[in-house]
């Protein structure tokens, strides 16, 4: 029989304590949930400020924020109650134009400048109750000019 020593019984207890299959040096692993990350939403806009002229695309980013189960909405021009509404992916791009174009003519103005409320929301349905967080803006296009022949 062999001699124990105290570290060879505190490493053995300790290995009894955490799961070791027989003191062979072997273990099973005990799964923990995950600690779950606190909401921290993050917003990035695309050109910043989204200034230009059209077709002027503007990237709306909300991938680095973080949660427990996350969802991400994007209203490109929510006053006119027009452009997407809804679920979208963290990541989008809109292309913004000034519109009308009147046929006829040989120099057209597409229009004058135009500016665009859009409103950026990401909720974190994983929390009881649901949290949210939205930043607001306004992307600005100028009109440019077009020759026709």
């Amino acid at each position: 029989m062999r001699p124990v020593n105290a570290l060879s019984l505190a490493t053995a207890l300790l290995c009894f304590a955490c799961g070791a299959d027989k003191l062979t040096g072997t273990s099973t692993a005990t799964p923990f949930p995950p600690t779950p990350l606190p909401f921290q939403p993050v917003f990035t806009v695309s050109p910043d400020p989204p200034n230009g002229t059209e077709s002027l695309q503007v990237t709306f980013d909300m991938c680095a924020s973080t949660g427990i189960a996350l969802k991400y909405e994007v209203e490109s021009d929510f006053t006119r109650g027009v452009g997407l509404k809804g679920q979208v992916p963290c990541h989008v791009t809109f292309t913004y134009k000034t519109e009308s174009r009147r046929p006829g003519m040989i120099v057209k103005l597409i229009s004058t400048e135009m500016d665009y409320n859009y409103r950026m929301t990401v909720t974190d349905v994983g929390q009881t109750p649901p949290v949210s967080a939205i930043k607001e803006g306004t992307v600005h296009v100028f009109p440019r000019a077009i020759v026709e022949r």
